[in-house]
Parts: C-alpha cells; sequence; structure tokens
C-alpha cells in the first residue's frame, strides 16, 4: 500500500508576547487561505511570565507561503500606521520602528524601544 502522507514544513514568521494581537494576525491570515498556527500560545496565555524564556507565542506559516504572508502582515500594518495619528502634531506620518541604532536607558535598552512607532519629523 502505497504511503499516502504529505509532510508541511512550517517556519516561523513573527513572535508574540499579546495574545489577542497574535490571534488577530492569525486569524488574517487564515482568512487569506495561508496555512497556519500559533506555536506557544496556550503556554504563553496560562503563564506569561514565561514568554520571554521560549520566545513568545510564534506565528507559524508553511514554509512555502512565508514570504507571501509576511508580505500581507506588512501591507495591513503600514496600511494602519495610515490611519494613526501623531499624538503630537495629529499628522498621519507614522512608521514602523524594527531596529533602534543607539540604544539607551537601563541595561543598555530604552523603555519602549525597539519595535514601534513614531512621526516623520523624528526622522529628519
Amino acid at each position: 500500500m502505497p504511503d499516502l502522507t504529505i509532510t508541511m514544513t512550517f517556519s516561523q514568521i513573527r513572535s508574540y508576547d499579546n495574545y489577542i494581537v497574535a490571534n488577530l494576525q492569525l486569524n488574517l491570515l487564515k482568512e487569506h487561505g495561508f496555512s497556519c498556527y500559533l506555536q506557544d500560545e496556550h503556554t504563553i496565555t496560562i503563564d506569561p511570565l514565561l514568554s520571554p524564556a521560549i520566545g513568545g507565542m510564534k506565528l507559524m506559516v508553511v514554509e512555502n507561503e512565508a514570504d507571501k504572508a509576511n508580505q500581507l502582515l506588512e501591507e495591513v500594518e503600514a496600511d494602519y500606521l495610515k490611519t494613526v495619528a501623531c499624538p503630537d502634531c495629529h499628522q498621519n506620518k507614522l512608521e514602523k520602528i524594527t531596529h533602534v541604532e543607539q540604544p539607551t536607558g537601563f541595561g543598555g535598552i530604552g523603555i519602549g524601544e525597539g519595535v514601534g512607532v513614531r512621526g516623520r519629523q523624528d526622522l529628519e
């Protein structure tokens, strides 16, 4: 009898410490037909203090769909940022920050630094 098992390899494309955001993005991908799941969701939901130790909830997507899934999430985030006004200047010119060049603060890491948003006037 022939072996009819199909093996799918999954890749991690995102990591979360907040199950609400994780599930919103997971369901967005599922609505667009991606094969995906959240790894370690239950562990982090039950004991959030474990999140840093195990790397948070991991959004896993079938390996050959990972680039397209990541692109969709980036587009959705960019579209969302266009709708949010800066609380200081009230302009809709926020952009995502994924890397801090010169971190400062406690232990070399600034509070609130890392992935976030800032107004474009901060870049000039």
